[in-house]
């Protein structure tokens, strides 16, 4: 082999060379160019969550913020309204509009059984709306704080009174015998009843004469309904 074709074969060679090297090049920068694209999004991607993640955590910071605030204005609100709860049901106690039970004393009345003699006048045979009226306003008077008539519960605005021979306490008919229950200490209660000259020692003198029904006697335990009645004021207004 000549110089000649020695020479022509190295510049082919070359040639084929530097064309391998150029298409080597051209098949690896698309490579490149591709992973420098994606490294850019996921660059673009984390700095897009990270920046997200900042504005939810602040967002969570606040949200906690308000639950903490509405926590504790819930728990103000709660205190306000268990105290109102608490001054209502004082209130709705001293009213008698709830039931109640404790210590106190009973009084049991019932009508004569005796026959009326000729010419006894009938109506010291029986019980009388006053004679409930006496016994309440001197339990009223002795500390009792609850008052019961057959099972209608007496308040301010109770009326016991009598249509006929029918006594009737918070509108209702009532029929002997008559219990009264009273909540209170129930030994100054039975002395402040049993004093001489009370009502009591009035009624023990026509039970006597005329046989009415009286009894008296302490407990240690005492149920009383509430007041169903009306409530209902027609004039009386708060006064501002």
């Amino acid at each position: 082999m000549n110089s000649r074709t020695i020479w022509a074969l190295s510049i082919v060679c070359f040639i084929i060379g530097l064309l391998s090297v150029t298409q080597i090049k051209f098949y690896e920068a698309p490579k490149y160019t591709l992973f420098s694209m994606r490294n850019e999004q996921l660059i673009d991607l984390v700095e897009k969550l990270e920046a997200q993640r900042n504005d939810l955590i602040q967002e969570i910071t606040t949200l906690r913020e308000q639950i903490r605030q509405y926590e504790e204005s819930s728990a103000r609100e709660k205190t306000v309204l268990e105290g109102m709860l608490k001054e209502l049901n004082r209130v709705k106690l001293w009213a008698g509009l709830l039931p109640v039970k404790g210590p106190g004393v009973i009084i049991t009345l019932d009508d004569s059984k005796r026959k009326i003699k000729v010419g006894e006048n009938p109506e010291n045979y029986i019980i009388h709306d006053y004679d409930l009226r006496e016994i309440v306003n001197e339990l009223w008077t002795s500390g009792a704080e609850a008052i019961a008539i057959n099972e209608q519960r007496i308040v301010v605005t109770s009326e016991i009174r009598c249509v006929g021979t029918t006594i009737l306490v918070n509108g209702v008919r009532l029929s002997p015998p008559y219990v009264v229950k009273a909540i209170g200490n129930a030994d100054s209660l039975m002395n402040a009843l049993n004093m001489p000259g009370g009502i009591i020692s009035a009624l023990s003198y026509i039970s006597k004469e005329y046989g009415i029904i009286l009894k008296v006697e302490k407990s240690d335990m005492l149920e009383l309904p509430p007041y169903e009645g009306s409530i209902s004021l027609k004039y009386t207004q708060v006064r501002e």
